[in-house]
């Protein structure tokens, strides 16, 4: 499971992950799962927060995302939609840029997972925004997506930075400089319905990622 959730958020983790990574994501998952299953009948019992220790999940310990945005976003679920607010902040203090970077560009999206049949969405919805090292104040933001029933829906972050000269524009993320994590894990209500909308597939028909 922890391959998979790893594989459907790649484009948070890209390739610049720690390498602890799948370690520290099998143990947190394992505790969860322990912790929801009847051993007497072999079944889970899964609520909507059962899932909500992922949030805050760091996807490299080398460049934490808490390092650099101060304040996590925030996710709620209401009616099939997930709102998903980042706070006001203030930048170079509650929001960081490192030494000779000039912009970023952060990106929030969601996925979902269908636990019984390991089904996913495949293709993330997603919201960017671009902050300057100038601005002094990064002004609230809230973003909705409609995310299916019966579902375990995940909330990923990251920020890409990028440094602007004479040569033009060009990210400068690598090994120690990737602040990506998890900022919302909800099982949503219902009975899950692959009509809703959205293409899905098996995880087994997913190319798998290198560790």
């Amino acid at each position: 499971m922890a391959f998979d959730i790893r594989s459907m958020l790649s484009f948070f983790i890209i390739n610049f992950y720690d390498g602890s990574n799948h370690n520290r994501m099998t143990a947190l998952l394992k505790s969860i799962l322990e912790k929801c299953l009847d051993k007497t009948t072999n079944t889970y019992t899964f609520v909507q927060d059962t899932f909500d220790r992922l949030i805050g999940l760091e996807f490299n310990t080398s460049s934490l995302l808490t390092t650099y945005l101060k304040v996590i976003p925030t996710s709620n679920y209401k009616d099939g939609v997930m709102t998903v607010t980042v706070p006001e902040l203030i930048n170079n203090q509650e929001f960081i840029f490192p030494k000779e970077t000039s912009s970023c560009i952060i990106t929030i999206g969601t996925e979902s997972y269908e636990l019984r049949e390991k089904r996913r969405t495949r293709g993330y919805k997603s919201y960017s925004f671009e902050v300057d090292c100038q601005q002094p104040l990064i002004e609230s933001k809230s973003f909705e997506f409609e995310v299916p029933d019966g579902c375990l829906c995940i909330v990923g972050i990251t920020i890409q930075y990028y440094l602007t000269d004479r040569y033009g524009t060009n990210r400068v993320n690598s090994k120690t400089l990737n602040p990506s994590g998890i900022c919302g894990a909800i099982l949503t209500p219902g009975e899950f319905k692959e009509e809703q909308g959205l293409y899905w597939t098996t995880i087994e028909e997913l190319p798998r990622i290198k560790k």
